[in-house]
């Protein structure tokens, strides 16, 4: 039984991890209660002797866990309005109309351009 829950500590020390270095919120303090709750119950269950790696698991659950709640504190994920980039959006949108207008424009007169008379020359009579 205590191998299986430092194994199983160790798993969930892994994902918590993980949880901690991406940005993931509130949920990386799930895999890490649970590394805690595991890593406890190893210790519990291990004779005085061989303490050592369950608590080791344990220490590291809880720092893992400091590092969790701190982030969920003080770290904020706002997304802020960018001025410079929302301007550029609304010029490239300007540009693209004009370009297209002068497309348009230079359509209309090509295709008055290549309307030819119906009455041919008399040279060619």
């Amino acid at each position: 039984m205590r191998k299986f829950l430092i194994i199983l500590t160790i798993f969930f020390l892994v994902f918590s991890l993980i949880f901690v270095i991406l940005p993931m919120g509130t949920i990386a303090l799930l895999p890490t209660g649970l590394a805690l709750a595991g890593g406890i119950l190893a210790f519990v269950k291990s004779e005085p002797a061989l303490r050592k790696m369950p608590k080791w698991l344990m220490i590291t659950a809880i720092a893992l866990f400091v590092v969790a709640l701190g982030k969920v504190i003080f770290v904020k994920n706002e997304a802020e309005n960018d001025q410079v980039f929302l301007q550029e959006q609304i010029q490239s949108t300007e540009e693209a109309q004009q370009e297209l207008e002068e497309l348009d424009e230079m359509g209309n007169t090509d295709q008055a351009s290549d309307v030819q008379p119906s009455v041919a020359p008399d040279s060619i009579q």
